[in-house]
């Protein structure tokens, strides 16, 4: 049996906790105010897309709803996610004590449009109702870049 819709929600959760954590941690600490409003709304964002995937998950068939993933899988999920789309502490610490908002918005576009691109892939390999929760946790990413682009649009 195989579990696409299933997997493709559960690394959703994993990416939104991982979104959420970025977005706080902006937020907390940022010297830009429009800035730090914009990134603690995305972090509330995050946190509904994670409870919109959960219940998708949810409603999935009994029959197409795996196992939920392992520590050691989560684990190697999240380690994924971070190298190919989160910004590293580093560039996080810079984003944060910068002066320069347009520059943190961007990063920030890269992550969210860097993550569409991630469950693009993802999107490619499954088909039928697999291919249904693919597109809204797509169209759920996408609504970020959006908005990232309409306050970056307010900073020039």
């Amino acid at each position: 049996m195989k579990y696409e819709a299933d997997h493709a929600l559960q690394v959703a959760m994993q990416m939104e906790k991982l979104g959420k954590s970025f977005y706080e941690t902006l937020a907390s600490c940022c010297d830009n105010k429009k800035v730090a409003q914009l990134a603690a709304s995305l972090a509330t964002a995050e946190e509904q897309h994670l409870e919109s995937f959960e219940q998708m998950r949810q409603k999935l068939p009994a029959a197409e709803r795996g196992p939920r993933m392992t520590e050691e899988d989560q684990y190697r999920t999240a380690a994924e996610i971070r190298g190919q789309i989160l910004p590293t502490v580093a560039d996080i610490r810079k984003m944060a004590m910068g002066s320069d908002a347009v520059a943190t918005i961007d990063i920030a576009i890269k992550m969210e449009r860097d993550a569409v691109l991630y469950y693009t892939k993802m999107a490619a390999t499954v088909g039928g109702s697999d291919l249904t929760v693919m597109n809204k946790i797509i169209d759920a990413e996408r609504s970020h870049v959006e908005v990232l682009q309409k306050h970056r649009m307010g900073l020039l």
